[in-house]
């Protein structure tokens, strides 16, 4: 699986289902993976209920924030790919994320 927004299509609730599962895994409520985002709750109700297709940015704050890391024994065993960016995102340069 693949969490790469603009490829899914018809899978967006594939990826909504993938992430609702990462943040219950991590024992989280969306509530407080939305504070962790700096989101609201109801964006990441939306994403999770497969209404809203989140931006890849989105979804790298949402892994980061559940401590799901792309590179995991885990991900590359399910072959679950999260493509990198080619350049940091605004949110990341205005956070000081800077690779």
């Amino acid at each position: 699986m693949t969490f790469e927004p603009e490829s899914l299509g018809q899978s967006r609730s594939d990826l909504a289902e993938a992430l609702r599962s990462e943040r219950k895994r991590a024992g989280l409520t969306q509530t407080r993976l939305a504070q962790r985002c700096n989101m609201s709750q109801t964006k990441i109700s939306n994403i999770e209920g497969g209404k809203l297709t989140p931006t890849i940015v989105d979804v790298e704050l949402i892994l980061e924030a559940i401590g799901a890391a792309p590179d995991s024994p885990r991900h590359q065993q399910e072959g679950v790919t999260i493509p990198q960016p080619r350049t940091p995102s605004r949110r990341a340069r205005m956070c000081g994320r800077n690779p």
